[in-house]
């Protein structure tokens, strides 16, 4: 069976453990007995042949499911392929005392996400008589540097917006294609303000360095860091 299970707790593969992790791609370190939650590397981390399967593993024991869990039908045995297929099983809720597990680059999603909500928050122009962050850049600059409004929906509104989605992508598996999607959104704006800001400067006659400042770099740092780790 090919990877594209739902992610979920399943009877440990390895049968060392009653429950272990599923991704949603490959077998996690998270494990969970009797309730108890914990971590167990996998070792190897390539999956055996099923001829080389021990018997117990061919054909699982009976043991305590959690709550929802539903035991497949006689037609429905367990089958072994490639490597990293798993069983096909249906995940029920997690064990009791168990939670669902982040993922090991939650920590670079939110990273990137409070960079890009921080970065909306700084200076996006800075002249020296005054400064705007990017609740003040209207959305329309991006496709127009010779906008006047002032009012108008800002571009802060949508990478603030795009930090939000994103950050809830360090807790939920299933939204990682919504954290690619707002990454190459945020480090988009970001450039095509840059683009947009050095069109005006140079209508302007003045030089773009005076009129930069940090905010869009931090949302295009935010971006690119919610590539790198939601692309995984």
């Amino acid at each position: 069976m090919v990877n594209g299970q739902s992610a979920g707790w399943y009877p440990d593969p390895m049968q060392r453990h009653q429950y272990r992790w599923w991704t949603g791609r490959v077998w996690g370190d998270d494990v969970a007995d009797g309730g108890q939650q914990g971590s167990d590397p996998l070792t190897p981390t390539v999956a055996a042949p099923a001829s080389q399967l021990p018997a117990a593993f061919q054909q699982p024991a009976a043991s305590p499911q959690p709550v929802g869990f539903q035991q497949p039908v006689a037609s429905q045995q367990p089958t072994y392929g490639p490597v990293g297929a798993y069983p096909q099983m249906q995940a029920g809720a997690p064990p009791s005392g168990a939670t669902r597990p982040a993922t090991k680059l939650a920590p670079i999603t939110l990273a990137g996400a409070a960079a890009a909500a921080v970065g909306t928050l700084l200076n996006w122009i800075d002249t020296g008589a005054g400064s705007v962050n990017g609740f003040d850049v209207p959305a329309v600059f991006l496709a127009d540097y010779e906008t006047q409004s002032d009012n108008a929906f800002s571009i802060g509104l949508i990478t603030l917006a795009l930090a939000a989605m994103a950050a809830v992508a360090a807790f939920q598996v299933s939204w990682r294609p919504i954290a690619r999607t707002a990454g190459a959104a945020l480090a988009g704006i970001g450039a095509v303000y840059l683009v947009q800001l050095y069109r005006l400067a140079d209508a302007a006659e003045a030089s773009v360095t005076d009129l930069l400042a940090i905010g869009p770099f931090a949302v295009i740092g935010g971006g690119i860091a919610l590539l790198m780790a939601a692309g995984r």
